[in-house]
């Protein structure tokens, strides 16, 4: 963590910015719903960076990695019918 130090506030906050995503960007980008991203965080299939109560923290590369490995597309787009 001291090597993140040295860094300039604003590099930090830029980074941070760019390839961290909330959960609800997670759910954007991955096209899944809320219950499915809580069991994939659960499952340890996606480590988030720091978790709160409601919002995790994930890094963008680790969500682009994981939409790879699943195979997710356009097609696996979330529909929920009330």
């Amino acid at each position: 963590m001291k090597d993140f130090e040295y860094i300039k506030p604003e590099f930090r906050r830029k980074f941070i910015g760019e390839y961290a995503l909330t959960s609800p960007e997670a759910m954007e980008l991955l096209k899944i719903s809320r219950p499915k991203l809580s069991w994939m965080i659960r499952g340890c299939k996606i480590k988030p960076v720091k978790k709160f109560v409601s919002i995790s923290l994930v890094l963008k590369n680790d969500l682009v990695e994981k939409k790879k490995q699943l195979g997710f597309s356009e097609q696996h787009t979330v529909h929920i019918s009330k």
